[in-house]
């Protein structure tokens, strides 16, 4: 790995973000942003460029590799400033693989995609389940399950937000869920 070096990731950051503004360019400002996290992880500049990343990929609707890089930012930079952000990023994609409202991968109306929202909400709810979208991505996840016709794991989230998320504003809908599961 190349070593720390402000100054560089800062030149590479700034070449990206200029980049940014010509249309037409993300495939090179993915790469100058995936140079930056891949040789100056340690750089405060790693986890804007990885968020800059998922936040390209979002802009283009490819919703799965933006998923996939918002996530890398929880995982791989626990400690940045933008998880909070990845998070709701990931909550709202959430919403759309469970809805498949307004939304269209590749030019193409997408149909809900069940497996894809558990998978999200599983992961908010493992990696800041006490953050702002701790108890709605439980309760999405048993809503998703339900609609999935896994009525056990439904019960099992709607009952996870009851028992995790007692104070929660969401309960009374939990019981509700629970009642028509």
């Amino acid at each position: 790995a190349a070593p720390i070096d402000q100054k560089t990731a800062s030149d590479l950051f700034q070449k990206a973000q200029d980049l940014r503004k010509q249309k037409g360019k993300d495939k090179e400002v993915i790469r100058q942003l995936q140079v930056i996290v891949k040789y100056y992880n340690q750089s405060a500049y790693a986890p804007e460029a990885q968020f800059l990343i998922a936040t390209i990929f979002e802009e283009q609707e490819n919703l799965l590799r933006a998923t996939s890089e918002f996530k890398k930012v929880v995982r791989e930079f626990p400690r940045s400033q933008r998880i909070e952000e990845a998070i709701e990023h990931l909550f709202k994609i959430g919403n759309l693989f469970l809805t498949g409202e307004k939304q269209k991968v590749m030019g193409v109306a997408i149909i809900p995609v069940y497996s894809k929202a558990v998978d999200i909400f599983n992961f908010i709810v493992e990696q800041a389940p006490y953050g702002p979208y701790g108890d709605q991505s439980q309760l999405k996840l048993g809503i998703t399950y339900r609609k999935m016709g896994n009525f056990t794991e439904a019960v099992n989230a709607f009952q996870a937000l009851i028992t995790n998320y007692p104070t929660s504003p969401l309960v009374d809908e939990a019981h509700y869920q629970l009642a028509e599961t």
